[in-house]
Parts: C-alpha cells; structure tokens; sequence
C-alpha cells in the first residue's frame, strides 16, 4: 500500500502542522504505524472538496480526515482505541466532537475576526506560514 498524505506545510522548529484537521491525521499515521509520505499543498488542494488534509492510497484521493481515519482502521483490521471501554469510547468521542465542531470554531473567530486575538497571532502566522514579504501586510482591523 502506497500512501501519500497531502497537507499543508508543517510548523517551524519541527512543531507539527498548524491545521488541526491536517495534525489529527498524521498523528493517527504515527501512531497506527502506517507507512506514508507527505507532500505539501499549494495552492488550492487537489481533493474532491477542495480541502486539506486528503491522502492517495494506490492512485485513491479521499478527504476528510474522519472518514480516512475510518476507512483506514477498517482496511488495517484494528483500532487505536481498541482497547477502551464502550463508555470510554463514547467520552472520547464526545471530545473529538467537541473539539472539532465547537472549539475549532472559537479559534477561527480568535484568528480571523477578534481583532485583539488578531494583533498577537499575526506575526507568529506569518513567521509559522513563510509568507513572502508583500502578503505579510497587516489586515485592517474591524
């Protein structure tokens, strides 16, 4: 099996990558122990939904961090949580979906709307993102 992972680039320093979708699955590709390659996006990605993180297994684009992750643990016959409770799986599951659906959330308005979140992550993006210096002009605040 042949997998390539296409991501954005990844962090500075060796710091993981700065997408939490893109983080989560190339977390999952390290701990499952799959072997993978990465490639780094540019411009817009190549995949059905025109989003990051998707990976080509043997010629197959598929997108969606959450449905790769199933996909793989049903192809490979195992879980990462294979040994948790149901009761555990159900809290950790309830987690992710926190995480994902409501506190991904909080952080894009922190990043892109709080003008006071905006002026102290601005340089760390631009430094993390290695934007050329014509794109590192500061936003107008709202």
């Amino acid at each position: 099996m042949t997998l390539k992972l296409y991501q954005f680039a990844s962090g500075i320093g060796g710091l993981p990558n700065p997408s939490p979708f893109c983080m989560k699955l190339e977390t999952y590709l390290r701990l499952a122990g799959l072997p993978y390659v990465v490639h780094t996006v540019k411009g817009r990605p190549a995949s059905g939904t025109g989003k990051a993180p998707y990976i080509d297994i043997d010629g197959k684009i598929m997108a969606d961090s959450g449905l790769i992750i199933d996909h793989l643990e049903r192809t490979n016959g195992h879980r990462l949580d294979g040994r948790l409770t149901l009761a555990q799986r159900a809290e950790s599951l309830a987690i992710q979906r926190m995480l994902e659906e409501h506190l991904y959330w909080v952080m894009v308005y922190g990043r892109w709307v709080d003008p006071e979140c905006r002026r102290e992550s601005d340089g760390y993006l631009k430094e993390l993102l290695r934007l050329p210096a014509f794109l590192q002009i500061g936003r107008a605040h709202v």
